[in-house]
């Protein structure tokens, strides 16, 4: 897995907001008795994260930014000051938003997702569509009306 990032800088010292993406496979090593047995990999990651600064301090973090909810209690006053999005706790202005698109743009150009990456994915999604099949089946369904039948009182089971 392998994590890339970008520092958007402000307008004061202090301010500014970090992008990262992480994006690869989740490999788990495995011990078997002390020893060494190599790595499977067990899942993937795809995931970016948004860091607000304010003052060199992180006043908020996301795993992205959205539209401020109209029942927000600072919405008028956060318009008023030309913002139209939020990360945590944090406002921020169509500039900023454009800014974190373009570093959105600018870390998966550095970082595209591997063939390794695809290929597992279609793996995982190839093994959820093959028991979906066999739940809608009529292997499934015999076997489950078997179960049914031998639970029941009279059961010839």
């Amino acid at each position: 897995m392998k994590t890339n990032e970008i520092t958007i800088h402000g307008n004061k010292e202090g301010n500014y907001i970090i992008v990262k993406l992480q994006r690869g496979l989740v490999e788990e090593h495995i011990n078997l008795d002390g020893h060494d047995c190599g790595s499977r990999v067990t899942g993937t990651v795809d995931l970016y994260g948004i860091e607000v600064f304010s003052g060199g301090k992180r006043v908020a973090s996301g795993y992205d930014y959205y539209e401020i909810p109209l029942n927000d209690s600072n919405y008028s006053r956060a318009i008023a000051n030309g913002c139209t999005h939020k990360v945590g706790n944090a406002y921020l202005k169509h500039e900023h938003i454009e800014k974190i698109n373009a570093a959105k743009a600018q870390l998966d150009a550095d970082n595209p997702i591997s063939d390794a990456q695809i290929e597992y994915e279609a793996k995982e999604i190839a093994k959820l569509e093959a028991e979906i099949n066999y739940l809608k089946s009529d292997e499934c369904k015999r076997h489950e009306q078997l179960k049914r039948d031998m639970e029941e009182e009279n059961s010839i089971y």
